[in-house]
């Protein structure tokens, strides 16, 4: 057993530890980029240097997965416990329901009036009093700069109608 440490390749060593830390920077970064393939191909590639049987191989991939699941697990209990809950990295579940307003009520801009930004074709967008909002023209075509009125609001449809000089 003492051989097998000694005979240790430190090129191996290297890419393992290497591969490891990638994947751990992975598991901060939603889905699967960069560091996760990079820490996967230095951690096949280690175990390809290092093992000279099968047998081996699978003991230094069971070895490496042990020790991503007890990091997993310990960024985890952090995330729910620990600093990183507290950090801005992870996002709280805990909204205040009283601050989000999921139906978004933009009847107060029933009967504004305000000025296109740009082409609406039909969408676009308008300002009314500096508040840019995404619009819908009722006709198929509206150029910019032109007055418009809304005349409907549908959820989080403002419909709008330009206004005749």
């Amino acid at each position: 057993m003492w051989a097998y440490f000694m005979a240790f390749s430190w090129a191996a060593a290297l890419m393992l530890i290497v591969g490891i830390a990638l994947i751990i920077i992975e598991m901060f970064i939603p889905g699967f980029g960069v560091p996760g393939i990079s820490g996967s191909i230095l951690i096949v590639a280690g175990i390809f240097v290092q093992a000279k049987t099968v047998e081996e191989g699978l003991i230094i991939l069971l070895v490496v997965a042990a020790i991503l699941g007890i990091a997993l697990m310990l960024i985890l209990h952090s995330a729910q416990k620990g600093k990183l809950s507290k950090s801005s990295i992870v996002l709280s579940a805990a909204i205040n329901e009283s601050s989000v307003d999921p139906t978004g009520d933009l009847h107060f801009f029933l009967d504004k009036e305000g000025v296109v930004l740009t082409p609406l074709r039909p969408a676009g967008t308008a300002d009314f009093d500096g508040v840019r909002l995404d619009v819908l023209a009722e006709s198929a075509f509206v150029e910019a700069n032109t007055p418009v009125r809304v005349i409907r609001v549908e959820g989080s449809r403002i419909v709008v109608r330009p206004i005749k000089p």
